[in-house]
């Protein structure tokens, strides 16, 4: 809607790793008045995920919802009004997300990297997309010390998710040198070579 959401924030020098924090809601072509919760007439809050021990990574909007994404679940976040603003609802507890970036939306429902799968769903059922085969050749080429730096990228005319990301016998460059690309209308993977490259988007050249 119009609110903006900020996670893992840093607040007085103090870092919250679970918490999820909502702007007042600003209009059309602004940017929010106010993050203040203490601020009685304003809609500024927050909420801390801490049911588990995942500390917050990343959202995506999907449908009517924004899905929050955390280290080892996935929570919805869903606009109620009222005192509370906004509901919690787990969405998947066994399962979360390996880094920021690692989400993408397409047909109503996101595709998403994990710490050790890779899955799409649509907000309440979920469906692994590898088999054993793809998943352990994905995750054993992926360099340990710069997993995070994983990223997806969408190409929407051809259909295709991109996991890009810093294979392990990159030694020399952190960025990201292999993807292995998921063609979501006849569910297939190929794999291909990148010139170290810290992301990409698309666009109009």
């Amino acid at each position: 809607k119009r609110f903006l959401v900020a996670l893992d924030t840093t607040e007085s020098a103090t870092r919250y790793p679970f918490r999820v924090r909502w702007s007042h809601p600003a209009e059309g072509g602004t940017v929010p008045v106010s993050w203040n919760d203490a601020d009685a007439t304003k809609d500024a809050s927050y909420v801390d995920l801490s049911q588990s021990s995942g500390f917050v990574i990343d959202c995506l909007p999907l449908g009517d919802i924004n899905v929050v994404y955390k280290e080892d679940s996935i929570w919805s976040m869903a606009f109620e009004g009222g005192q509370s603003i906004f509901g919690f609802r787990q969405l998947f507890s066994d399962v979360g997300i390996l880094g920021r970036h690692c989400v993408k939306d397409f047909n109503n429902m996101h595709f998403v990297v994990s710490e050790d799968d890779v899955y799409v769903h649509d907000g309440q059922t979920r469906k692994s997309i590898v088999d054993s085969q793809i998943r352990d050749e994905l995750f054993n080429s992926i360099h340990p010390d710069y997993k995070t730096r994983t990223f997806v990228v969408a190409d929407r005319e051809k259909n295709e998710m991109w996991i890009c990301f810093t294979s392990n016998t990159n030694d020399t460059d952190a960025f990201a040198d292999t993807a292995y690309v998921w063609n979501w209308r006849n569910n297939s993977w190929s794999k291909r070579d990148l010139p170290n490259v810290s992301f990409i988007a698309w666009g109009v050249v």
